[in-house]
């Protein structure tokens, strides 16, 4: 089951979220409802036969390490070199997720998160 499967456009860049309120405030995005992504999971395997743009990981800050999981993960699919990494672990104000930044900065904040968007080099990935 992919969350709001019906209303992705698989032809601009998708941002992977970990909830449905991070889902909510961030454009063309599909929600893990949780922090891991597995080769079984529905996401996985619709992101890898539909997907023809970028596809950007923005997970909650406590969940650095399971970002560069499903980096890892995706980067060993048919989208090796689309994936984006976007570091949620540094935000300001206290914020700890893409909801947060939405109540306090509004779509110019959600926006200026997804344009940090960046490849992880292989030192990150150790």
């Amino acid at each position: 089951f992919v969350f709001n499967e019906g209303r992705i456009n698989w032809y601009e860049n998708i941002t992977l979220v970990e909830g449905v309120f991070d889902h909510i405030v961030t454009p063309n995005s599909i929600p893990l409802l949780g922090k891991t992504l597995s080769m079984n999971d529905a996401a996985y395997i619709v992101l890898t036969t539909r997907a023809m743009a970028n596809v950007n990981i923005m997970l909650d800050g406590d969940a650095y390490v399971d970002a560069v999981n499903v980096y890892k993960l995706l980067e060993r699919s048919k989208l090796q070199g689309r994936v984006n990494f976007i570091p949620m672990n540094n935000l300001p104000d206290g914020c700890k997720d893409a909801s947060d930044v939405y109540q306090r900065y509004g779509a110019k904040g959600i926006v200026s998160i997804l344009r940090s968007a960046y490849r992880l080099s292989e030192f990150d990935l150790l």
